[in-house]
């Protein structure tokens, strides 16, 4: 017995396929986007993105500036260079009748002038070198400011130096001057010179230590700060134990009764 029914007009079952070519786009979507948004863990890896890459917390070390020290002695040179060669050139004789009028040939104002100049042309200059020196500046500016009002300070004391050493007529004619209106004085001026540099070198030294008992003072009240907050805290902590033990022995009580 044949069917009814035509096997070409025979229904067949509809077979959906799953269509990948449209959805992989949208799901790759969002990894790009979040693989564009994503930082690397790596403090090395953010060099992809083009940015440096971090660098740790620890402080770099700190090496002494001898470059900025060696400028400033070579400053310190020449101009100490320039001002004896104009000096010697030019002024022995003004200053040899300069202190012949002060000394007017006595021996005893010779040995007193003398350890003045000596001392108070040695000792301001040096001080005035040290703060150019051993106090922290911002700039070199500052620091040449100082040691030009030294070299300044100094001028009496290198006039005498110029006069004694120097070999020039002038210098000569000079010193002839200082040995007859200024006895005792040239004498007298490098022992002041000597006594004022000593001074000078004691007296940075004292600053140096005063400047790190200073900073030993001032670490110690830091940390004593410290101390004292910590042990705040834990007596704020003891009390507050103590409150919630006594509210929780009268809720007790409370409940008994």
């Amino acid at each position: 017995m044949a069917s009814d029914t035509d096997p070409s007009t025979t229904e067949q079952p509809e077979v959906h396929e799953p269509v990948t070519g449209a959805a992989e786009p949208a799901a790759s979507e969002p990894a790009e986007a979040s693989g564009e948004r994503a930082k690397p863990d790596s403090p090395h890896a953010s060099v992809e993105d083009g940015r440096p890459a971090r660098k740790g917390s620890a402080r770099p070390h700190r090496d002494i500036p001898w470059r900025r020290y060696i400028v400033l002695g070579v400053i310190v040179v020449v101009l100490a260079v320039a001002a004896f060669v104009l000096i010697t050139a030019l002024v022995p004789r003004m200053w040899a009748n300069t202190v012949g009028r002060q000394v007017n040939g006595s021996m005893s104002s010779g040995i007193g002038w003398g350890l003045f100049y000596g001392l108070a042309f040695t000792l301001f200059p040096l001080l005035v070198a040290g703060l150019a020196f051993f106090r922290r500046w911002k700039g070199v500016a500052i620091r040449v400011v100082f040691l030009v009002i030294a070299v300044l300070l100094a001028i009496p004391n290198l006039l005498t130096l110029a006069v004694v050493v120097g070999t020039s007529s002038a210098a000569h004619d000079a010193e002839r001057v200082l040995a007859v209106n200024a006895p005792f004085f040239r004498g007298s001026t490098a022992i002041g010179a000597i006594a004022g540099a000593v001074i000078a070198v004691v007296l940075w030294i004292l600053a140096g230590v005063a400047r790190h008992r200073g900073a030993e003072l001032h670490r110690l009240r830091e940390a004593r700060k410290v101390v004292e907050a910590h042990e705040e805290a834990e007596e704020k902590a003891v009390r507050k134990a103590r409150r919630a033990e006594e509210k929780a022995a009268r809720a007790r009580e409370r409940r008994g009764a």
